[in-house]
């Protein structure tokens, strides 16, 4: 091509205006990616005579766009357009770019007024990409491209100077590629893709391992039909474990790559994929799906949506009917012409993370060898989202002291659903992500162990990085004869006795527990606090008593198991002087009698 480039050089050193030779030469610099030189060439060979071959104009824009010109690529496009119309092909890809270049154009007129950073830490001189971390903020995991050329996983602490160095996931990695971790909110449990290895089901598929609070078990690949003979990868686990998101190009994508998903089902199996369908998924390549865990903001990277060249990254949202909306380009500074990945949104909702390669598509870095590197940025108002806190939770026996396992479920009060169902470990404690400043009801389930509530109230909490630490005593059932199970989810309209809607989901786990113990009785204690006469006190305990009891012999319990008790104001369990304790003695209590 060098030789090409000289014997056009000669001619049009003899023949300036040789049109002909002037396309030649701009067309074999574009080749070897020197736009700023082709688009020069080109603007030559329009000077000359702009209608002797239209697609000049398509492929001096395409040179400017590749360039971030894309005010210049934008006019030379609508120029291209009206000259030639009878090439259809041609004009349909002028059409689309002209949506890319415009776009470019007003996105530079208007950039984000934001820093990003080198992680320099993590970075080397080999790409980085697909992080994942921890809820706490304090482990990070991610991909990196060996010396050799294949994929390898690593993992860094975040200390009090900054990140700790790099070290490569032994126990993980092999002599096949391994990528794209994503990490579970307490850092037990991993999902990260490897390519070739004998007990896969595709070329790449998606494979898991569990630390154990000192090593990572042998990596197992997940079973048809998560993974398939076609291509799996860059999972992203969701909504504490429930789901899953990937990148997959199996039967029924909608393009190159798209990104599906698989439910856990209550069996801990996983469903049959299904597409994200549009409008997130279109016919160029979606990846690195990263979903908050409000389940409202979605993050991937595309280079099927309008964008600034290469892949860029996009975010949507769901609507009030649940649908996902359409995406929108994070924008300039955080994307460029070259390609960005791998968004990472921090726990603190504010901060993010993301891979791109914009340090070396810059003209005046082509000296240095192209790869991927993480970034951060403190995010504008614009696009900063509601942060997530931590519950860090042990169960224990009330007696023995030792870790047993138990189901825990936690719902979301105010959104009225259930944001996460999980199961505590033995050897250390569960962790859970929850969106801040909200409160949930938990619900504790045991073989053995009578049913356990707890109130969590992330309203009153003042830093969102700081994790809740709870220890659950789960009471045995042969220990717990006369004593009451308190409820800590009922909740009343204020001196009433009209029950709130966020108390369903005790209640109807109540019912559940009821249902399931129908040769026993029932005694419906209440209680409340001391603000108000004595007699008054007695009287709405008693009611609430009774309303407990309506609500659950509506679902379907025999009224004639029930006996209700109210005690007012005469059993608290805390002093009365604070909204805590006054809140502690609103209750109600069950007992199961013979």
């Amino acid at each position: 091509m060098q030789k090409a480039i000289k014997h056009f050089e000669q001619i049009l050193k003899k023949h300036p205006n040789f049109i002909d030779a002037n396309i030649q030469l701009a067309s074999l610099y574009f080749d070897l990616e020197q736009y700023a030189l082709s688009d020069s060439m080109f603007q030559r060979a329009v000077l000359l005579d702009a209608a002797y071959k239209p697609k000049v104009f398509y492929t001096m824009a395409l040179a400017e766009y590749r360039m971030a010109n894309y005010a210049q690529a934008r006019s030379h496009l609508e120029r291209y357009l009206v000259l030639d119309t009878s090439n259809v092909d041609l004009t349909a890809k002028a059409k689309a770019l002209l949506m890319h270049a415009r776009f470019g154009e007003q996105a530079s007129q208007h950039p984000w007024k934001v820093e990003v950073h080198a992680i320099h830490a993590l970075n080397s001189n080999y790409s980085e990409y697909v992080p994942s971390m921890t809820a706490d903020g304090k482990k990070v995991f991610f991909t990196r491209r060996s010396p050799r050329g294949d994929e390898d996983l690593y993992t860094a602490e975040k200390l009090d100077t900054g990140w700790s160095a790099p070290k490569p996931m032994e126990e993980v990695n092999s002599l096949h590629n391994e990528g794209a971790p994503s990490i579970s909110p307490d850092g037990n449990f991993l999902i990260f893709t490897s390519c070739d290895r004998p007990n896969g089901v595709g070329g790449c598929d998606l494979f898991r391992s569990a630390f154990d609070g000192q090593h990572w078990s042998e990596p197992v690949a997940f079973s048809e039909p998560v993974n398939s003979p076609a291509y799996e990868s860059q999972a992203c686990l969701a909504l504490n474990g429930k789901r899953i998101y990937f990148v997959s190009n199996r039967k029924g994508t909608l393009g190159g790559f798209d990104i599906w998903y698989t439910q856990r089902k209550e069996n801990g199996g996983w469903s049959v994929p299904k597409n994200m369908g549009k409008p997130i998924n279109t016919a160029g390549d979606e990846v690195c799906p990263s979903l908050h865990f409000n389940d409202q903001n979605f993050y991937f990277a595309s280079d099927g949506h309008v964008g600034l060249g290469g892949k860029d990254l996009f975010s949507a949202r769901k609507d009030s009917a649940d649908h996902w909306k359409n995406p929108i380009n994070l924008g300039i500074p955080i994307n460029s012409i070259g390609d960005e990945s791998s968004w990472l949104m921090l726990p603190d909702g504010k901060t993010a993370w993301f891979a791109s390669d914009q340090k070396y598509v810059q003209a005046a870095n082509k000296h240095l060898k192209a790869n991927l590197d993480l970034y951060a940025l403190d995010l504008p108002e614009a696009l900063r989202i509601n942060p997530v806190t931590y519950l860090s939770v042990m169960v224990i026996d009330s007696f023995t002291r030792l870790p047993i396992l138990a189901n825990l479920k936690i719902y979301d009060l105010a959104n009225e659903r259930l944001l996460a169902h999980t199961q505590s470990d033995g050897n250390f404690p569960t962790g859970l992500s929850v969106p801040f400043a909200a409160d949930y009801a938990m619900h504790v389930y045991a073989d053995g162990y009578h049913f356990y509530t707890e109130h969590i109230d992330c309203r009153k909490t003042t830093d969102e990085m700081d994790p809740i630490r709870m220890q659950i005593a789960m009471v045995p059932v042969r220990a717990l004869v006369e004593n009451a199970v308190r409820l800590n989810n009922i909740f009343f309209e204020s001196a009433s006795a009209v029950l709130l809607p966020q108390s369903q989901f005790e209640l109807d786990a109540l019912f559940s527990i009821l249902n399931k113990q129908i040769s026993k009785k029932v005694q419906i204690d209440a209680h409340t606090d001391s603000v108000g006469s004595e007699q008054d006190n007695q009287k709405l305990s008693e009611e609430r008593a009774a309303a407990v009891i309506q609500y659950l012999v509506r679902k379907g319990i025999q009224a004639s198991r029930f006996t209700a008790r109210g005690f007012g104001e005469t059993k608290p369990v805390q002093p009365n002087d604070t909204d805590a304790g006054r809140q502690a003695n609103r209750r109600i209590e069950f007992s199961l009698i013979d």
